[in-house]
This record gives C-alpha cells, sequence and structure tokens, in this order.
C-alpha cells in the first residue's frame, strides 16, 4: 500500500510572530499556510479548530494543548510532541508524524487519509470511533492505545508495538501484524476474523478464542 506523502513548498515562510498568527488565524477562522515552525513550544493553548495547511513542524511541542476540531493538510511533523493534547474531531489528510510523541494524547472521531507514522510513541493515546484510509504504522510504539469502534479502510503496521492495545469493535481483517507486538491487546473473537498474524501470535490469540495448547 502506497501513501500519499505531503505535498510542501521547497520555500516555507521562517519568520513569523507565532502567538500573533495563531490569534488571528482563530479569530478570522483562516488557515495558517506555507509555514516552517521550528522549536515553538505551547502548553494548555486554547487552540480549537486550528488549521495548517502546506507546512513543516520541526521540533515543535503542544502539550496539554485544546486543538479539538482541527485541520491539518500536507503537512509534516518532524519531532514534534503532542502528549495530553486533545485533538478529538480532527482532520489529517497528506500528513507524516517523523520522530514524534503523543503519550496520552485523544485524537477521538478524527480522520487519518494518507497518513504516515514512522519512530513515533502514542502511547496510552485514544483514537475510538476514527477512520484510517492509507495509513501506514512504521517501528511505532502504541502500548496500551484505544482504537476502539474504528473504521479501517487501508491500515499497514510494521515493526510497531501494540502491547495491551484496545480493538473492540475494530474489525482486524486483512491486517497484518505478523512484525508487530501484540501480547495482551484486548479485541472481540468476530473482529479478529480475517487477521494475520504469525504462529506464536496464533497461539497467544488462542486465549481470547477459548483454546487451550497443550504444551510437549
Amino acid at each position: 500500500m502506497s501513501v500519499i506523502a505531503a505535498h510542501i513548498p521547497n520555500e516555507l515562510e521562517q519568520e513569523y510572530d507565532l502567538e500573533e498568527l495563531l490569534s488571528a488565524a482563530l479569530e478570522d477562522e483562516e488557515t495558517l499556510t506555507g509555514l516552517h515552525l521550528k522549536g515553538e513550544y505551547l502548553t494548555g493553548e486554547a487552540m480549537k479548530r486550528i488549521s495548517f495547511s502546506k507546512c513543516i513542524l520541526e521540533g515543535c511541542r503542544f502539550l496539554g494543548c485544546q486543538m479539538e476540531q482541527s485541520e491539518f493538510v500536507d503537512v509534516r511533523f518532524e519531532r514534534c510532541d503532542f502528549s495530553s493534547s486533545f485533538l478529538q474531531g480532527s482532520y489529517f489528510l497528506r500528513c507524516q508524524f517523523v520522530d514524534c510523541k503523543g503519550i496520552g494524547s485523544q485524537m477521538q472521531e478524527s480522520s487519518f487519509k494518507n497518513v504516515s507514522v514512522e519512530n513515533t510513541n502514542f502511547e496510552l493515546s485514544a483514537f475510538d470511533e476514527s477512520l484510517f484510509s492509507s495509513v501506514q504504522f512504521k517501528n511505532s510504539r502504541f502500548v496500551q492505545a484505544w482504537f476502539g469502534s474504528c473504521r479501517i479502510k487501508g491500515l499497514e503496521c510494521s515493526d510497531s508495538d501494540f502491547t495491551k492495545a484496545n480493538f473492540f469493535h475494530t474489525s482486524l481483517k486483512g491486517l497484518d501484524f505478523s512484525s508487530c507486538k501484540i501480547e495482551g491487546i484486548s479485541v472481540a473473537v468476530e473482529d479478529l476474523a480475517g487477521i494475520i498474524v504469525d504462529i506464536p501470535q496464533a497461539a497467544q490469540l488462542a486465549g481470547l478464542l477459548g483454546v487451550c495448547i497443550k504444551k510437549e
């Protein structure tokens, strides 16, 4: 499965007053476009319905920020931290997360379309009732994350950790977890149909089906 990369111009604006730009964009409901944000640090900021397009966010920290119903189109996140931030109902189109952190972030009821996540830590994050369409998870951490009642229309997972993640009421049909860690996941028996795993993982999942495997 191929993911369409973010469409970002070669030249981006780097000199600006971010707080002033954010205030104006929120007040006028405008999109922040063509920016390269570096090392910005915001904590507890009210940024509901903020919109970014054709931007690079590098080394930025948005800790505990209120970013619900926001929109990110053609955005690349590099070494950014969204830990404990609220992004419920947000929209991500052609976005890339590289070496990022979002521990405990809230992303329920969001849409992820043509999104790649690489070397990123989303431990304890919530993605319940979200849509995943043409999405890739690579070498990332989703330990104890929540994926309940999600709609999956294309999700590729490789070398990622889903230990104790919750997938209740999310069909795992066609998803290949053979290179991932899935110990202790929570999932309804009916949603396991069609999942792709290796032999040791199949033995782990057998317990969910009430199967006892005899040791020789």
